[in-house]
């Protein structure tokens, strides 16, 4: 609508200009608004990606070997039945009024040497960048505490279990 009133304008800014050079210029004109318009409405919002780690205490090991043997060989594992923690489980961003803002989801899981469990990574993309507060929110677990938005940009780590 505001294109099509800014061409009828032109259009007649040219009919009573009269001059062949001048349509040239306007026609320029508007190709050049219009492609200023169109960019600055199909524009998304700033974001940024959330990410870090989940210790997981209470995992099994794939093929039941020994824990000592999974930190040796760094094997991969899986949150027990009792454990939400699994390779693809979700996890999710809230604001300060609770709304969910973005989600992602936990990746992998492998034992830690230096660690009595699991390490699965995590990552929540397209958070929406300005807010005051961010919270992460793990399965069956409370909101974390609050974040600013330039601690939520670098990795955060929790634990479970």
């Amino acid at each position: 609508m505001l294109l099509g009133q800014l061409g009828d304008g032109l259009a007649r800014f040219v009919a009573i200009q009269g001059g062949k050079m001048m349509r040239h210029n306007v026609l320029a004109f508007c190709l050049v608004a219009g492609s200023v318009l169109l960019a600055s409405c199909s524009s998304e919002p700033e974001t940024f990606t959330m990410s870090g780690t989940v210790e997981d205490r209470t995992v099994d090991v794939r093929n039941e070997i020994s824990p000592g043997e999974a930190k040796r060989d760094r094997l991969s594992c899986r949150g027990t039945n009792s454990s939400p923690i699994y390779d693809g489980g979700p996890i999710e961003v809230i604001d300060g009024a609770g709304v969910t803002v973005a989600a992602g989801k936990i990746v992998g899981g492998n034992w830690a040497p230096d660690r009595q469990g699991c390490l699965f990574t995590w990552e929540v993309r397209r958070v929406p960048a300005g807010l005051k507060i961010y919270k992460v929110v793990l399965p069956q677990k409370s909101p974390t505490r609050a974040y600013t938005e330039e601690e939520a940009s670098k990795p955060i780590d929790f634990q479970w279990g």
